[in-house]
């Protein structure tokens, strides 16, 4: 049972890179990465996430993404919305470890 003792990370990822739609052409203005699984190349813009120990949001970005490794390592629940099928496979493309469980809302 998940009581407050108990760090769960509720979170989601805004990606750097624009996917172009089926059907339409590039923006000059844009950079793309290759598609929904070119998750090496998407990069993080944001990151924003919960944490019901300190229960406050935090926001991250590349100057401070070291901040959300560092909760990561101490969380027991990661939670998300498509995060197993998008945000979790973005974290480990750009080196974001985490062995506690996932659960995904989405899936639900």
């Amino acid at each position: 049972m998940i009581n407050d003792k108990h760090r769960i990370v509720i979170y989601d990822i805004e990606i750097q890179k624009a996917i172009q739609a089926k059907g339409q052409a590039k923006q000059k203005d844009y950079d793309y990465c290759a598609g929904w699984s070119d998750y090496q190349n998407m990069g993080i813009a944001s990151l924003c996430a919960h944490d019901s120990i300190e229960d406050r949001y935090r926001i991250f970005m590349e100057d401070n993404i070291h901040e959300f490794q560092e909760l990561l390592s101490t969380c027991d629940l990661l939670v998300g919305f498509n995060n197993l099928g998008f945000d979790n496979k973005i974290l480990k493309a750009e080196g974001l470890n985490f062995s506690c469980a996932s659960y995904d809302i989405f899936l639900e």
